[in-house]
């Protein structure tokens, strides 16, 4: 389980994927950690966000067949707050041949999920993801989100929200890794902040662009993440620490997602998930779990 849960919080994940189990009536063979934990982001009032992936038993299946592939997000509430958000195994497989961020970032975490049955097969799925997620769809989705969250709750304001800004500047370092790498960012913010200031890893445009104050992305991400973790400093950040001098746009962030992003070649992203490679290994999972030979009479659909 994963080291940086406190025993509180390893019993309250525990207990919330057993009740999940009873009213499910399934078995959970895939969990991880994500949001603010997993990046490394939590500070004492952060929920632990929960991603489980789950195998209904065979009575059930036979009843409801192809119907089975819910996403489900539920709340469990157990001294720790604990948030799941429950696909089955169906589901997964539709997420990751569409190139899901959701399903790609909490798969590729499998070295440090919290609970994983049939280690092996995981480990496979993880390396078909990080080899062929056309991670192209994945730079637009980090785009969209701190365009999104930018334009809501930053853009104008004098003072912003600690936790925006680095949900904002999280997600743009990201899109600027992949679209640099092509491959997958990191999944901790530390060793995403790491890479980009020792190795570059962004656009060299974007290294050149830098705030009033000096910092480039990496830089001021690193400042802002230093204050969220720290319980006595400020929880709002200046916009004047953003601004950009060298630039007409108001901010750095402005700067950054006014840019144009490098043109699509299928070759530099990934060709996406191969379906009839990932739905095999599956398979293995659901028969492991019902203790059968084969699924093939069983409608499981991949």
């Amino acid at each position: 389980m994963n080291s940086d849960l406190t025993d509180l919080e390893r019993s309250a994940v525990n207990a919330s994927l057993s009740a999940l189990e009873k009213q499910k009536s399934a078995v959970v063979v895939y969990a991880s950690v994500v949001g603010s934990h997993m990046r490394g982001l939590d500070s004492r009032n952060s929920d632990i966000d929960l991603f489980a992936i789950g195998v209904e038993n065979p009575t059930t299946y036979l009843l409801h067949g192809d119907t089975q592939d819910y996403r489900d997000e539920l709340s469990y509430d157990i001294g720790t707050g604990v948030e799941i958000k429950y696909w089955s195994l169906g589901a997964l497989y539709d997420a990751l041949v569409e190139d899901n961020p959701t399903a790609v970032e909490a798969i590729q975490s499998t070295n440090e999920s919290i609970h994983n049955i049939h280690h092996s097969e995981w480990i496979t799925v993880s390396s078909l993801v990080s080899s062929q997620t056309n991670t192209y769809q994945l730079l637009h989705h980090y785009r969209s989100l701190a365009t999104n969250n930018y334009n809501r709750y930053m853009e104008g304001e004098s003072e912003v929200d600690v936790k925006r800004a680095t949900i904002v500047l999280d997600a743009l370092l990201r899109s600027a890794y992949i679209e640099d790498t092509a491959d997958l960012p990191p999944l901790k913010d530390g060793d995403l902040v790491s890479e980009t200031k020792k190795y570059g890893h962004i656009p060299s445009d974007l290294q050149s662009l830098r705030t009033g104050m000096g910092n480039t992305l990496p830089e001021l991400y690193y400042e802002i993440c230093e204050q969220k973790s720290d319980h006595t400093a400020s929880n709002t950040v200046s916009f004047e620490r953003l601004t950009c001098p060298d630039h007409d746009s108001n901010s750095i962030i402005d700067a950054a997602l006014d840019r144009d992003v490098a043109p699509y070649e299928s070759n530099d992203y990934g060709s996406g998930i191969n379906g009839e490679l990932l739905a095999p290994l599956l398979e293995q999972i659901a028969e492991r779990v019902w203790n059968v030979e084969s699924v093939d009479n069983i409608r499981v659909r991949f």
